[in-house]
């Protein structure tokens, strides 16, 4: 065969297009493969800006804003929604509950779970934006309130500060939306009833504005703001009117010793409502500081300007009764204001840090000052961890005045730190102290789940985390979701807006412990500033230890109290009332027993 050009030609020709197609091929599978990789190993969507979901035609969202770290919290929030859309069936027959992407598999994914009525098609749809180092809350407020629609509400605000910075970012985003789309802000358990301005200092470091003054919480995002817990103020005047009205707590004399950190605003807080509080008591109950006073005389009570933190006094005349703060004396210094003030917060888990070491050492001089009082009360309004390094400090100091205290707080101290996990966050033998502190919620109704560790060994199975978990959050939550779902659907008529929705909370009222548009007798759950009303819901901890002798012995019982409100007005009769069985808590690893009522 003899060679020819035009043949050669044809043949390269050939072969170059052969070569251009086998290239043409790699380089899209290469682009494929490419594209492949970007999405198995795109960065979280954390790394970006925040994007929230679209909202479909007849989807209403309710944005639930906690951190990335928060599920615990979530994992409570959806139990609470599944129990409490169970018991609005008897309200919404055809209410159905969405929970297949409650829980998604991967973590960059948003979590929901959505309520529908499958006759009108309409959903109430809950998401978990998270909040990360690099989405803040701002960052998330400004996306949300710039995609259409915006939120129907926001639910945040576990810590006050945290409530702060929300209702801060929602109110200057809000401005430029039309009144009627400005969502709500639903509080969990925000308590300061006053909040101190705060300035940024530089990356993730904030500070107290100097001289700013504190402003009310809820003014913050003013009238678009709902507060499902209690205030510091309503908890101390909860905690004061139990021990006063129990004779085995009430001090018998003066003073009474307040115990707070400067760098913690939810104990400043919670101090002055104390403070309050016992200046309305001491008005209300004037037979009973009649005897204290009394007491006072016979035991040798120091003048009013000598004692720690505050000194009662009886007023003569028609005025009654009333209050007085003392002077402290510390370290050599005379200083204002009535109460041991603890610099700084920060420290370990057991061991005090310096200043409350100090501060207890302080406190032991006052009580030792007081020789024949035999029930100091002590008021400590710090965070769990340094109330229990603290507390564990003058125990060490004086173990037998220890036992003699009666401790008072807030909600800082949980009732699982006392019950479920008191062998590791609350040994009674290194804080052999009597305990009364706030539930915003029962921590052991048995209808929400919760079941006495004895109860659960009966049944031959270990108490376990979830049955012998307080209840007081999942209840809190179900009370969250019955209100949006009461408000948002009333009488099968779907709200327009936020605003129609914050109009139907304020209509909400409580009666028989089911939420609903009753009329009087039933209690309203808000009052005017979006505040929870007093009487609907507060519950109190006592804990008391069990003594053989001078000994300590590894034992606890621990009684729940609810304030019971009935009527409104000048008709309402209000009382403490003992919830079940008191609990017997055992440190020494035996097994937990029930103790007769």
């Amino acid at each position: 065969m003899t060679w020819s050009p035009a043949a050669a030609v044809s043949g390269l020709g050939r072969r170059l297009r052969s070569a251009a197609l086998l290239l043409l091929l790699v380089a899209v599978f290469a682009l494929l493969a490419a594209g492949a990789l970007w999405i198995a190993f795109r960065p979280p969507a954390a790394l970006g800006r925040p994007e929230p979901l679209p909202v479909a035609a007849n989807d209403r969202e309710i944005v639930w804003l906690y951190a990335a770290t928060n599920n615990a919290s979530w994992e409570r929030f959806v139990a609470a929604l599944l129990k409490t859309g169970d018991r609005l069936r008897a309200d919404y027959p055809d209410l159905e509950i969405q929970d297949a992407a409650a829980f998604p598999p991967q973590t960059t994914a948003t979590p929901e779970i959505a309520l529908l009525w499958k006759t009108s098609g309409r959903r109430l749809v809950f998401r978990w934006y998270k909040l990360t180092s690099k989405q803040k809350t701002a960052d998330w407020v400004d996306a949300l309130m710039r995609r259409q629609p915006p939120p129907l509400a926001i639910i945040g605000g576990s810590t006050s500060d945290a409530a702060r910075d929300l209702a801060t970012q929602m109110h200057a985003a809000a401005e430029s939306l039309p009144p009627d789309k400005r969502p709500l802000l639903l509080l969990t358990t925000a308590t300061a009833d006053e909040i101190i301005e705060r300035v940024e200092m530089g990356p993730d470091l904030v500070a107290r504005a100097e001289g700013a003054p504190a402003v009310r919480l809820h003014q913050l995002y003013p009238d678009r703001t709902f507060r499902f817990c209690f205030t510091n103020k309503q908890m101390a005047a909860a905690v004061t009117r139990f021990i006063w009205q129990h004779d085995e707590l009430r001090p018998d004399s003066d003073p009474v010793h307040v115990v707070r950190w400067d760098d913690d605003a939810y104990s400043r807080d919670l101090a002055e409502g104390f403070w309050r509080a016992l200046q309305v008591v001491s008005v209300e109950s004037a037979a009973v500081e009649w005897a204290w006073a009394l007491g006072c005389c016979l035991r040798a009570g120091s003048p009013p300007d000598l004692g720690c933190a505050i000194v009662p006094y009886q007023r003569l005349g028609a005025g009654g009764s009333a209050f007085r703060m003392a002077a402290v004396q510390t370290g050599g210094e005379l200083r204002a204001g009535g109460d041991l003030l603890i610099d700084s917060s920060v420290g370990s888990f057991d061991a005090p840090n310096r200043m409350e070491a100090k501060a207890a050492v302080y406190l032991l001089k006052s009580i030792e000052d007081h020789p024949n009082q035999r029930r100091p009360l002590l008021v400590v309004t710090g965070q769990a961890q340094p109330a229990r390094r603290f507390l564990r400090a003058f125990e060490r100091n004086a173990p037998e005045r220890a036992r003699a205290c009666v401790v008072v707080t807030g909600d800082s101290i949980a009732f699982n730190t006392v019950y479920r996990d008191g062998k590791v966050a609350w040994p009674i033998q290194d804080l052999p102290y009597r305990l009364v502190f706030f539930c915003h919620h029962n921590p052991t109704d048995t209808d929400a789940g919760f079941h006495a560790a004895e109860e659960v060994r009966e049944t031959g199975d270990g108490p376990g985390p979830t049955t012998t978990t307080g209840t007081e959050d999942l209840l809190l939550f179900g009370d969250i979701v019955a209100a949006l779902a009461l408000c948002y659907n009333r009488d099968g008529r779907p709200c327009a807006d936020a605003t129609e929705l914050g109009d139907r909370f304020h209509d909400l009222r409580l009666y028989e412990g089911r939420l609903g548009f009753a009329p009087p007798p039933g209690r309203p759950l808000f009052n005017k500033d979006g505040n929870r009303h007093s009487g609907t819901g507060e519950h109190i901890v006592y804990l008391t230890p069990e003594y053989q002798g001078p000994r300590v012995l590894p034992r606890a019982v621990i009684e729940v109290w609810s304030w019971r409100t009935e009527g409104i007005g000048e008709t309402a009769e209000s009382r403490w009332e003992r919830y079940g069985r008191p609990l017997e808590v055992r440190y020494d690893g035996t097994e937990r027993q029930g103790v007769a009522p």
